[in-house]
């Protein structure tokens, strides 16, 4: 193979690998927080696990995944683009780049950052899926009244929690960039019922800027990426070590999701390459979102039919793993909360509740059609 072919075969590799080593790290980290906040609200609070699955309404919480569902949407509007936060900042041309730091600070660069923080980080850490099946569950079972509040209380939360990821990004950039904004004095009402300041850009500077340095792609792995590979060795293997060692059910059941997430992680980012598809509809994250129910909920029919060692130590903690684990990891709230936010920003209002309608239809449907046969 010649240098030319060599350095080819690099350039076309080294993105999506480190792609996927970013999105490993923190679909880890955001499965493992998710655990941590579903577990103060589970079955699995105390030492043994039950008979049943770890998604069921205790402690007066409407469901168990409502605290890393409104955390995570928090965060993916924290981490948002220039455009989806609502502000015109000069010099941020790219979409990859966060809106809550300045144009030139030099994490600005790190694009594959970037990636894990909103694909890994926010969408490992909400989960539609869970949210889903708990819900339908519930219906199931003849409880129609929690079961429609949960989806609608859950919603209006998601959608709440990514208002004040924006609104915290706006105090950020003002903070931080205060000279690369000028606000008008008057606002308009926008599609979401806030007040939305009219920015106009600064007028141009006097001298043009030093472009922001790109990535080499031939070069060795940067310093970031072994910092990034090495944690993720860190991680997994304090997770293998907690799996077999812990004496709580709840460590080794959170542990042993956070193994599982990165194969769901990285399954929703290439379902996510079908976005480009369709403008008015994200079918790359309605896909992966749909399985992500079929999975949940066949998990849970093998579990009720006794298929995964019901009522088993070991079965009760795989059955909630492989649920929290590849079915939180393949699915999301943030990012469909996020998606839709844009779609009602772009003067499609109706397509965003379309959207929002449609995944809610196909997640239920999916989910029911498959559950409910076998409670019965």
């Amino acid at each position: 193979m010649t240098e030319t072919e060599t350095e080819h075969w690099t350039s076309a590799w080294r993105e999506p690998l480190d792609s996927v080593l970013y999105l490993s790290l923190f679909g880890v980290l955001g499965t493992l927080l998710r655990g941590g906040l579903v577990q103060q609200f589970s079955c699995y609070s105390n030492n043994t696990p039950q008979g049943t699955t770890c998604n069921s309404l205790d402690d007066g919480a409407l469901f168990v995944t409502l605290a890393p569902n409104m955390l995570g949407c928090f965060f993916v509007g924290l981490f948002a683009t220039p455009v989806a936060a609502g502000l015109a900042v000069e010099g941020q041309t790219t979409q990859s780049q966060l809106a809550c730091l300045r144009p030139e600070h030099r994490l600005q660069r790190l694009s594959s950052l970037h990636l894990g923080l909103r694909v890994g980080f926010c969408g490992s850490l909400t989960t539609w899926a869970s949210w889903n099946q708990t819900m339908v569950e519930r219906i199931v079972h003849g409880d129609w009244a929690r079961g429609l509040i949960g989806y609608v209380v859950g919603a209006e939360l998601a959608a709440a929690s990514l208002m004040l990821g924006f609104h915290a990004v706006h105090a950020c950039h003002h903070s931080a960039v205060p000279a690369t904004v000028r606000d008008s004095e008057d606002s308009v009402l926008g599609d979401d019922g806030v007040d939305v300041a009219i920015r106009e850009p600064p007028p141009p500077p006097c001298s043009t800027p030093a472009p922001r340095p790109a990535d080499d792609p031939h070069g060795a792995w940067k310093i970031e990426d072994k910092l990034c590979l090495a944690l993720l060795l860190a991680c997994l293997a304090g997770c293998i070590a907690t799996v077999v060692a812990a004496p709580a059910a709840s460590s080794r059941s959170i542990c042993l999701a956070a193994l599982f997430g990165p194969f769901g992680v990285v399954a929703r980012w290439y379902l996510a390459k079908l976005n480009a598809r369709t403008a008015w509809l994200p079918i790359g994250t309605l896909a992966a979102n749909t399985l992500a129910c079929a999975f949940d909920a066949s998990v849970a029919s093998a579990f009720v039919a006794d298929k995964l060692g019901r009522g088993q130590y070991w079965g009760s903690l795989l059955s909630t793993a492989l649920q929290s684990g590849i079915g939180g990891g393949l699915s999301t709230v943030s990012t469909v909360a996020a998606e839709a936010s844009l779609l009602m920003q772009r003067g499609s209002r109706h397509r965003g509740y379309m959207y929002l309608g449609i995944t809610g239809a196909l997640g239920f449907g999916t989910a029911a059609v498959i559950y409910g046969p076998a409670t019965h």
